[in-house]
């Protein structure tokens, strides 16, 4: 009981509106420190033709992503036969950088545990309580029959998830001590902690930290380089999650589970583990989506496929007939498979697909679509006439000003995902402030509680900056305009996209005499949330012993979460060119500014 109340009290604070911050569980993650890999091994590129595919299909099925509007795409990357056909960023987003891919690295987990298997060290029979000999004797008891293929399926039956993680720092006593919600080997429960716990074993097994062991095992054979495993707070990967790696070498993965576990003539998995990971072991209900689940692995019903799947859209998608490999990244609104976008890779890459081959659509075609996606302004001309005509007056008219909050507002420029991803949240606004600087730039300045944030805002191209916040370095990349409104007042509207993340936010400001209205929209956001909060009462408290308790009543009305969400999300407030207390105020700002390390550049 007492995890489950951490939980809701963790996430009632997350949902509180009128708290400025939430550091009351645990140390932030240390994420990946932004850059590009060096000497990166790439996989040779083709053309669509000389694979078997057109340049029409390419072509239409970049076209239905951009058009669909549940859909926030950020690189798709293409593979065949051992080739890069196509690789599209969309806006500033980089295939190239590593990027956070929440639940898809489970599938690497499962990677790893086969390459064990492999060198004869581990069994998906083993018993998991025999390697974990702290253990207490009654937990023991508790899950004597738990075994690795169990961990393999999510059927372990313990209850210490993704949000309890939050609120303990013994992850591996805890998953053993919280009661459990079913069946050990009968209950399916989608929990992130069987991951941890095989990246756990993965290191028990082979003496070295997951991260370690794949990079010697199965990453210096593929040449995969670059990545980075965010640890638990007791120094161990984190397994279910963060994973920082290359879309490309997601790619490498599961090509090399395509071809049965060899690469380049070498063995490296079992082909029997192989053939057991990429087939169905449970039929999950349809709001997960329309996939089975394998080894940390989802499996197509509709298609042969096999499926890495993160959170928000960052997807690696093989469909075993044609032999096509999808790497996504997005911002969707989704926590599975909810989302448009696996009908249609299906209906434009799957063997039996039936689009036709449209010889009229050239190599041109596509490359110039693919120039759109990463500027879509090189079809909007007039509209940058009209924001630079405007934007010189505005800029010089804000320079040097700056607005202040009454108190610390529950706001931060850090999109409230990516603060729960680090658990390091903001301490809440307390003035911005704008400046036209010598070299040319337009800087927004956010002072919170504890950090201080400075972005240049690109108008005709996008601006790239790196920011630190908390103990983090983030990559962003900004592009908006400034204009006037309908009312001839000064507006400020710029995106501010998280290129190694799925969080973009949309900030609008509007200058009216002495006060700045201000407001942003989160992305991945609100939708998220109304769609998450039935799932996770349905799913995971209206069974068993859960239910038994009647701990579904612990989760207020969804509508109500979903307005608080709204507010967290999308929220808006008024900040004044002058209040009582604001040179006092700026002068704490100012002391908590936070510069980048010996070396970082701001710019």
């Amino acid at each position: 009981m007492s995890i489950y109340r951490d939980e809701f009290d963790y996430l009632k604070k997350i949902m509180d509106s009128k708290q400025s911050h939430c550091t009351d569980y645990g140390e932030a993650a240390i994420k990946q420190v932004p850059a590009r890999v060096r000497n990166h091994a790439k996989l040779p590129e083709k053309t669509p033709e000389e694979v078997g595919l057109s340049y029409s299909q390419i072509l239409g099925f970049l076209k239905e992503l951009k058009e669909n509007k549940k859909l926030d795409m950020h690189t798709v990357t293409i593979i065949k036969d051992g080739a890069v056909v196509c690789k599209a960023e969309f806006g500033p987003y980089q295939a190239d950088l590593p990027q956070y891919t929440f639940s898809g690295c489970k599938s690497v987990v499962s990677i790893a545990v086969g390459a064990l298997i492999g060198e004869g060290k581990l069994a998906v029979n083993d018993k998991v309580v025999d390697m974990f000999p702290e253990v207490k004797k009654l937990n023991r008891s508790m899950y004597d029959k738990l075994t690795v293929e169990n961990l393999l399926t999510m059927q372990s039956a313990s209850t210490f998830n993704e949000a309890g993680a939050l609120c303990e720092t013994d992850w591996t006593r805890e998953f053993f001590t919280v009661f459990q919600g079913g069946n050990v080997g009968k209950t399916y429960n989608y929990n992130s902690l069987n991951t941890y716990m095989l990246a756990r074993i993965v290191e028990k097994k082979s003496g070295k930290e997951i991260d370690e062991y794949l990079k010697g095992k199965i990453f210096a054979p593929l040449e995969i380089k670059g990545t980075f495993w965010e640890k638990c707070p007791m120094g161990h990967a984190r397994g279910g999650w963060g994973l920082y790696i290359c879309s490309e070498d997601l790619g490498k993965l599961a090509m090399l589970l395509l071809h049965g576990g060899v690469w380049n003539g070498e063995r490296l998995l079992p082909e029997d583990y192989v053939n057991a990971a990429t087939s169905s072991h449970f039929s999950p209900p349809e709001t997960y989506g329309d996939f089975d689940y394998g080894y940390q692995m989802w499996i197509g019903r509709k298609s042969n496929s096999f499926l890495f799947n993160g959170m928000f859209g960052q997807n690696t998608f093989c469909l075993k007939d044609s032999g096509v490999i999808i790497v996504t990244t997005a911002g969707n609104d989704e926590f599975f498979q909810q989302s448009p976008y696996y009908r249609i890779a299906e209906k434009y890459f799957d063997k039996n697909t039936s689009i036709l081959k449209d010889a009229s659509v050239t190599e041109k075609d596509l490359s110039d679509y693919l120039r759109f996606l990463k500027d879509p302004a090189i079809r909007t001309p007039l509209s940058k006439f009209i924001s630079k005509k405007i934007t010189p007056e505005i800029t010089e008219r804000l320079s040097g000003k700056t607005y202040f909050t009454a108190q610390s507002l529950p706001i931060g420029f850090v999109p409230l995902t990516a603060q729960i991803t680090t658990n390091y949240f903001s301490g809440g606004l307390k003035r911005i402030k704008f400046e036209q600087r010598d070299n040319g730039k337009f800087y927004i300045i956010f002072t919170e509680e504890n950090d201080t944030v400075e972005v240049p805002l690109g108008i005709d191209r996008y601006e790239i900056t790196d920011i630190k916040y908390g103990p983090n370095i983030f990559r962003v990349a900004t592009r908006g305009k400034i204009t006037v409104n309908e009312d001839e007042l000064p507006t400020i509207k710029f995106r501010a996209s998280f290129i190694e993340l799925p969080s973009s936010k949309t900030f609008t400001m509007v200058i009216d005499s002495n006060t700045l209205r201000y407001s942003h929209i989160e992305t991945p956001g609100t939708e998220c949330i109304k769609s998450a909060v039935p799932f996770y009462s349905g799913e995971y408290l209206t069974k068993g012993l859960p239910a038994k308790l009647n701990m579904a009543s612990m989760v207020e009305d969804s509508d109500l979460i979903a307005y608080k969400a709204a507010m967290r999300f999308s929220p808006s407030a008024a900040l004044t060119e002058k209040t009582d207390g604001a040179s006092d105020i700026l002068e704490n700002c100012d002391n908590d500014k936070n510069e980048l390390p010996s070396g970082e550049s701001n710019n």
